[in-house]
Formats: C-alpha cells, sequence, structure tokens
C-alpha cells in the first residue's frame, strides 16, 4: 500500500508532531508532551522590569522613624496607568513640567508600608540585584515596625497592635 511506512501509524500524527516540533514540544511515543517551564506571571514581570529602568524605592529621610516610598515616573501616561492597575496599590498623578518644552510626567506613588510591602514580595522574584538589596532593605525595616491594627485606613481611630492590650 505505502512505500514508505509510517512507524506511528498515523501519517496525520505524524505531520502534527512537526508542526508542534517546530512550536516548541516534543514528541513521546504518540503523546506530545510541552516542555516543562516555571508559570510566571507576566503582569507582574512586566511591572518588575518597568520598576527597574524607571522606579524607586527610597527612605523618606535619614531618622530612624522617617517611612519609604515607592515611585514609578515617567511621560507615558498610558504606562503609569497600567502599572497602576496591574500594581493594584497606590496613586497616579501629574507632574508639572520641570523646563518649557518638556514633557508633563505621570507618577505611579506608593506610600503606605503595607502595600509597598505587598507589592515588593510580589516584584522580589524578577528584580536584579541592585533593586532586590533595596527591596531586602525595607523588608527589614519593615519588620521592625509596630504594626496598626484594623484595615489602616486613613479614616477613624488606629491603634497599635502592641498597645491595644486591655483598651481598645
Amino acid at each position: 500500500m505505502n512505500d514508505h511506512p509510517d512507524p506511528t501509524g498515523n501519517a496525520l500524527e505524524r505531520g502534527r508532531g512537526r508542526a508542534r516540533a517546530r512550536r516548541g514540544w516534543a514528541s513521546v511515543g504518540t503523546v506530545s508532551v510541552k516542555p516543562y517551564r516555571p508559570a510566571v506571571d507576566t503582569d507582574t514581570a512586566w511591572l518588575a522590569g518597568l520598576f527597574e529602568g524607571e522606579g524607586s524605592l527610597l527612605r523618606n529621610g535619614k531618622r530612624q522613624n522617617d517611612g519609604w516610598y515607592l515611585s514609578l515616573t515617567m511621560s507615558d501616561e498610558d504606562v503609569v496607568r497600567h502599572a497602576h492597575q496591574v500594581a493594584g496599590v497606590g496613586n497616579v498623578f501629574m507632574c508639572n513640567r520641570a523646563r518649557p518644552g518638556w514633557k508633563d510626567m505621570w507618577r505611579l506613588s506608593v506610600n503606605r508600608r503595607n502595600d509597598i510591602r505587598a507589592l515588593v514580595l510580589r516584584l522580589l522574584p524578577y528584580l536584579g540585584e541592585r533593586r532586590s538589596a533595596t527591596a531586602r532593605e525595607f523588608l527589614a525595616w519593615w519588620e521592625t515596625k509596630p504594626r496598626l491594627s484594623g484595615s489602616g485606613g486613613r479614616c477613624g481611630s488606629r491603634s497599635l497592635t502592641a498597645s491595644a492590650s486591655g483598651s481598645g
């Protein structure tokens, strides 16, 4: 019938196998197996890359009681707004032109320490050596600070967890 026998017994599967091999699949008998790749949150990886290039994680001052802030500043409003959407924390606002003829700048600013911590923990696996060191420095600082009870929102009363024993 056929001058060239098909080792798999199915010419159609053999044709698909070549197409799948071109897309990174490997054939094991008649079963195609996609090579293992660790799961990557592409949005978080994108945000980490943007933060590496355009972002800052800085202390507000040298005194021990001063806090930290995270910011990302650039002239592309749509990119900054998308970064805000991916981050899920912080605020976006426009900074006026520094000089005549320059573009307006847009800034994503995260100032609440718990929001910064949540975002830093998400970005940390994707950050380079220098930014990772700063992120670890922030996390070490965060561990030394007293925790606020409740939601930590701007409205209502907040009490320190350490001093909340007995009275509220």
